[in-house]
């Protein structure tokens, strides 16, 4: 009999590692894998970004508008919201991709921008669309393609 609760505390012992052993490597391996997809960041380098909007399809009528941004993984919206009168209504990121919509009040009119930009590191791709109603005038709806490289850090 004593042999017998010998045997059995020694099998209790190794499930008991085994259990440890198990749970270790549950942890090891599936905890960064947990918390790497529970973050919502976007391959975006933190800093200064010169980003470019032309409108689509090219004219000569319309120049290219150039503006250099300070992006961030809390701010990555590559459009100047923080000018007077223009706030972000929503944010959405998938994967490398933000989504978003804003808009910008002033005495007449309103613009609404619905827009994404995709990052990879350094740089950004994407497309805005614009609809800008003023009082008495019809809908002017405008569509732009967005680019842009990263310059460096914000100062």
């Amino acid at each position: 009999m004593p042999n017998s609760l010998h045997t059995q505390t020694e099998k209790s012992r190794s499930l008991h590692r085994l259990s440890w052993t198990t749970l270790s490597i549950f942890f090891a391996l599936f905890l960064p894998l947990s918390s790497f997809a529970a973050r919502n960041e976007i391959p975006l380098k933190e800093g200064a970004w010169n980003i470019t909007l032309q409108i689509n399809p090219k004219t000569a009528d319309f120049l290219p508008i150039v503006q250099m941004l300070c992006l961030s993984q809390t701010d990555p919206v590559p459009i100047p919201a923080k000018k007077e009168g223009c706030r972000l209504l929503t944010k959405e990121i998938e994967g490398n991709t933000v989504f978003w919509v804003a808009e910008c009040r002033e005495k007449e009119f309103v613009t609404r921008s619905v827009g994404n930009a995709t990052y990879d590191s350094n740089k950004v791709e994407g497309a805005v669309q614009t609809m800008t109603s003023a009082t008495g005038k019809e809908t002017e709806m405008r569509t732009y393609t967005l680019t842009g490289k990263r310059q460096g850090n914000c100062r």
